[in-house]
């Protein structure tokens, strides 16, 4: 379930950042929310690329350098490729708003798993049994 909607989200992150005109999504004008977007749309996309290679068993140090190495060099390219888009182009402004949401994104993904993997210790240490076996 992770993996489709991980692949849904890049396609439609792609699809938003390359069209010149993104549609509006009922009373929501998608063009006014372009630098918020930008910033958002990275950050969801470093937390589920994050979640998702971490399930993998991966050290999340290594995923981390993964994940921000794989999202950001797929957000320049994307932003290269606006260049070939009418109506579209590279700016400056949108690659720091995708390493700063990217980076966002992992930073969050990283702290959740951190926590979980340490309640899920806690939770195993607390039902352990005892020394006489008794637990």
């Amino acid at each position: 379930m992770l993996t489709a909607v991980t692949i849904g989200w890049v396609v439609l992150f792609s699809y938003l950042l390359l069209v010149s005109d993104p549609p509006d999504i009922g009373p929501i004008h998608l063009r006014s929310f372009e630098d918020p977007g930008h910033l958002f749309g990275s950050l969801l996309l470093g937390f589920l690329v994050f979640v998702w290679l971490a399930q993998r068993g991966i050290r999340l140090w290594r995923v981390a350098a993964l994940t921000l190495g794989a999202t950001l060099v797929f957000l320049v390219g994307l932003e290269f490729l606006q260049e070939l888009r009418p109506g579209r182009g590279y700016q400056r402004l949108d690659v720091r708003l995708n390493l700063v949401g990217a980076t966002t994104g992992v930073a969050l993904a990283w702290a959740a798993c951190w926590l979980r993997r340490r309640l899920r210790f806690r939770n195993s240490q607390s039902t352990a049994p005892d020394e006489e076996g008794l637990g």
